[in-house]
């Protein structure tokens, strides 16, 4: 069955947690094993055994990783993985739990003297990437500063090199695209009247009930609903809201309340109101949603 459906990637932040460095004494020209222990909320398949990039990682420099793969309710694991103090190496998730327990160590200190090459990359960033509640004088002013994260997500330095596209973006299918000649599509509304007059056409697919367009909102890919005003008004990925520079200072703007969240949101009422949105969007837990796309 055909479907048109939002997807969008989620932003993620790769934290590494205090305490965990399970490295022991190594001896001079010989490569020390070392078994690196990672959680991830994003419930997908580790990589096989055979996984060229990890083997090369694996003979270069002697490293292994040990997953630990989210497998039920976000909040609940984490909460479990805290109270037992048996905590991963790093974590990638989207949860700032781990750092208000107190569980981080400040990567700050380590990124500039031991990755130079790391800290070259995040230039663009690098001052986003203070954690607020870094250390303040009287008046407010940081004085010694924290980072807690490095975002593996919107953060491009010199020439793009991925072998995929996995990014946010309108997607639509390419039988869409062609039943109607390619055309050129440059607002939302183009975007969703092209959707209807497919919808029109074809409402059943092989014996089933066509899906104009679906979104995912269950648990933290609920973003896809509230991200696009953001990217509707050309700001990048910075979470759940977007961040300006104005008279030398960086101001954040939430994703829920500003004009641009506004004008979306009356859009995608008038588009659910048209019966393109499926209702289901909002009730779907993941399995069914992922089940849905799939057919």
């Amino acid at each position: 069955m055909k479907k048109i459906v939002l997807v969008a990637a989620v932003a993620v932040l790769a934290l590494s947690l205090v305490g965990c460095n399970k490295s022991g004494s190594s001896n001079k020209g010989k490569k020390e094993a070392l078994n690196i222990s990672i959680f991830t909320i994003q419930q997908r398949e580790q990589p096989p055994a055979d996984n060229k990039a990890y083997k090369w990682i694996e003979e270069k420099f002697g490293v292994t990783f040990a997953w630990d793969i989210l497998v039920g309710d976000k909040d609940q694991k984490i909460g479990l993985l805290i109270a037992s103090g048996d905590l991963p190496d790093l974590v990638e998730v989207d949860s700032e739990k781990f750092q208000g327990a107190g569980c981080l160590r400040d990567l700050k200190p380590l990124v500039e003297k031991y990755a130079p090459n790391l800290r070259k990359h995040y230039e663009s960033a690098w001052k986003k990437m203070i954690d607020q509640d870094s250390e303040k004088d009287a008046n407010g002013n940081i004085v010694k500063e924290h980072i807690y994260s490095l975002p593996n997500y919107g953060v491009i330095d010199g020439i793009p090199s991925d072998t995929y596209y996995n990014q946010n973006g309108w997607w639509i299918q390419k039988a869409v695209l062609k039943e109607f000649g390619y055309p050129k599509i440059k607002t939302v509304d183009e975007y969703f009247d092209l959707i209807e007059k497919y919808y029109k056409k074809y409402p059943t697919i092989d014996g089933t009930p066509t899906i104009p367009f679906s979104i995912i909102t269950a648990d933290w890919e609920a973003f896809d609903l509230w991200n696009p005003p953001n990217f509707l008004a050309g700001y990048p990925n910075d979470g759940n809201g977007h961040i300006t520079l104005e008279n030398g200072k960086y101001v954040y703007t939430d994703n829920f309340t500003d004009e641009n969240a506004y004008r979306w949101f009356k859009l995608a009422n008038g588009y659910f109101q048209r019966g393109l949105i499926d209702p289901a969007s909002f009730t779907d837990n993941r399995d069914q949603y992922y089940a849905k796309i799939a057919q």
